[in-house]
């Protein structure tokens, strides 16, 4: 299963990105954001997911990681768990014939959305601050804090 979430109205700060920074430091400061944004999100997976006796368990493994290609060469994360250790939890999240769904994806980003949304916004208009782009006003959508 692959979610994918588009958030509009960070226009400017895109556009800052995209034309003030350098296009390494740019990627690098969107992967930030995007793996601080993506942990209130693991985190609440981990949470909910069906617990087992012994290890290693699927809750303890849900991880974030970058993932190749990106959406249109974007910088990209994913969560989830290694598959050459666990490749049963989307088993577990849609269920099979013979055991019935315990989701715990898509919950996780249904109550943490928000969340991460407020993050990648946060932790995207200190790095454009820190490196004096753009001002310290709230002047991009009240991105500013």
């Amino acid at each position: 299963m692959k979610v994918t979430m588009r958030v509009d109205g960070l226009d400017k700060i895109a556009k800052l990105l995209r034309e003030e920074l350098p296009a390494r430091v740019s990627r690098n400061v969107h992967l930030q954001a995007l793996k601080e944004g993506a942990e209130p999100i693991r985190a609440e997976a981990s949470a909910r997911a069906p617990r087992a006796p012994g290890a290693p368990d699927l809750a303890e493994n849900i991880g974030i990681g970058v993932m190749r290609g990106g959406l249109g060469g974007d910088p990209t994360v994913g969560i989830g768990v290694p598959r050459r250790l666990f490749y049963y939890d989307l088993m577990q999240e849609f269920g099979t014939v013979r055991h019935g769904a315990q989701p715990f994806y898509r919950p996780a980003l249904d109550t943490k959305a928000v969340e991460a949304i407020h993050t990648v916004r946060k932790v995207l208009w200190h790095a454009l601050i820190s490196r004096g782009v753009g001002s310290t006003r709230a002047s991009a959508g009240g991105a500013g804090e």
